[in-house]
């Protein structure tokens, strides 16, 4: 990594507020269609702009105050080259076993594969 250790973080922040959005728009979508077409009279009645911009607020909100951890994070990690001169700067890849905070990502990403999967599967039956 070449840049400054500030947009390591930023591009990390970035990448999961692009990931966890797009995953839960996706997730959110399917459960509107599937409201259209399993009670369309009622979905019609509840779907209103204000509900729809505060639920996309909410998603905002809860994503970037989640990604923002990210942001704050040491992300650059220094390795001797594998050609032994001198040292690599990597940005996202510092992972030790055992550790807390990535047993804690990596629970967040399955668990939030899952639920969005479930909620597009149960849609789409």
């Amino acid at each position: 990594w070449i840049f400054p250790k500030f947009l390591c973080n930023l591009a990390g922040c970035l990448f999961f507020i692009n990931t966890y959005c797009s995953v839960a728009f996706l997730g959110v979508i399917t459960y509107n269609r599937f409201q259209a077409v399993t009670r369309p009279i009622k979905t019609a009645q509840a779907n209103t702009r204000k509900r729809g911009i505060s639920l996309s607020l909410v998603i905002w909100v809860a994503i970037v105050g989640a990604a923002s951890y990210f942001f704050i994070l040491d992300s650059t990690n220094t390795v001797p080259n594998s050609a032994g001169s001198g040292n690599i700067t990597r940005c996202f890849e510092h992972y030790e076993k055992g550790s807390v905070p990535v047993l804690i990502i990596h629970i967040f990403i399955v668990f939030s594969f899952f639920l969005v999967f479930l909620i597009i599967l149960f849609c789409n039956l």
